[in-house]
């Protein structure tokens, strides 16, 4: 749905989030893109979440080491 309360097409939306993710160096996930999102159309952030896995528009998941684990010693 956009601001002005006319409802919008799944693919519009995805074409939106397509343009924002048409830049040189993309590191953006699905939180900044609903943040953008929102300045335009009525959206959840569960929405675009599943609007971008469907059309495999996600990032990859980062997995940082954290280093070797320290345990309980008796």
């Amino acid at each position: 749905m956009k601001l002005d309360g006319s409802r919008v097409d799944n693919q519009l939306v995805v074409s939106s989030i397509r343009q924002l993710l048409n830049v040189e160096f993309n590191a953006l996930g699905y939180e900044y893109i609903t943040y953008e999102l929102k300045k335009e159309y009525v959206i959840n952030k569960k929405k675009v979440y599943r609007l971008m896995k469907q059309h495999n528009l996600l990032l990859g998941k980062v997995i940082r080491p954290t280093g070797k684990r320290e345990f309980v010693k008796f």
